[in-house]
């Protein structure tokens, strides 16, 4: 296996060690109830968001960043029926009952929020989904197919497993959620500026893999081997990526007005190098020109 191929849909090392180091305990009794409930529906889902992210983190050794409450989990249906059943077969438990506003979002006891997002059989031709039973709630879901045959396996305990996307479909799937809804998802901007300047503890190989295979990209980035890492992720994105959703990257990423907001969006964090908006534009480009 080459060092682009990083390996993907395994088993995500000592998953069963870290998870209570990265996941509040009330949330992981949710993530158990649900999976456990979609299991017997035979409904697949897979982890993503920032619980997802935190598992990664913690599993590699990623410096800790801010914990989120919420969950977020996204559903492989067949049709709207399948995904009602899904959210039924959780509200009728009495555990769980629905946001008013969201049709996505449940509440565990009132407490624990849950986003249930389906893609499949729902989608358009656009890779996007209109929620029902209202169907005003517009949703891109670009990019989840892909993501979920990529995933990983984490272990729960007592015989529960439940998949967990990889940190670049994690990045990718934020990228097209940012660019949907830019004023409303400037965490998601955040959040790939953190993963960016983690990227050599969320794939432990970069290093190894950048001097011995690329030094091509050690000498576009002028030895930067912080920007180097992150051309990597890119380049390890790039085959298992659609081409309309690489374009769409592409396009975030490499042309204006939208390079600018987004490198605005990832300022709102402060990353380890400084709150400086030439380092975040050094470091969009280098993702770009990752992506071909």
């Amino acid at each position: 296996m080459s060092g682009i191929e990083k390996q993907q849909g395994s088993y995500l090392k000592n998953s069963n060690l870290v998870i209570n180091k990265a996941v509040d305990p009330p949330v992981l009794e949710v993530l158990c109830d649900i999976s456990v409930r979609l299991r017997d529906l035979k409904i697949p889902f897979f982890l993503i968001g920032a619980v997802a992210r935190d598992i990664i983190a913690a599993t590699y050794g990623a410096k800790a960043t801010r914990r989120t409450g919420d969950l977020d989990l996204a559903v492989m249906v067949k049709s709207e029926e399948e995904f009602v059943r899904a959210k039924s077969a959780l509200i009728d438990s009495k555990k769980y009952s629905q946001d008013p506003k969201q049709e996505q979002r449940l509440y565990f006891q009132k407490t624990i929020c849950v986003d249930l997002v389906p893609f499949g059989g729902l989608e358009n031709s656009e890779r996007k989904i209109r929620l029902p039973p209202s169907h005003t709630f517009v949703m891109n879901v670009r990019g989840f197919q892909e993501a979920y045959e990529a995933s990983n396996t984490i272990d729960l305990g007592e015989g529960l497993t439940v998949r967990i996307v990889t940190v670049e479909d994690l990045v990718l799937l934020k990228f097209i959620a940012w660019n949907d809804r830019p004023s409303e998802r400037e965490r998601d901007a955040e959040d790939i500026a953190y993963i960016f300047s983690e990227y050599d503890k969320f794939a432990p190989d970069t290093f190894d893999v950048l001097y011995e295979e690329h030094t091509d990209i050690l000498d576009a980035n002028g030895h930067n081997v912080d920007l180097a890492a992150i051309q990597l992720l890119a380049l390890r994105l790039r085959p298992k990526t659609k081409p309309e959703t690489l374009a769409l990257l592409q396009e975030i990423t490499g042309t204006e007005p939208k390079q600018t907001k987004f490198v605005a969006a990832m300022l709102a964090r402060k990353m380890d190098d400084g709150n400086r908006p030439d380092e975040a534009r050094k470091r969009l480009i280098a993702f770009r020109r990752g992506l071909g």
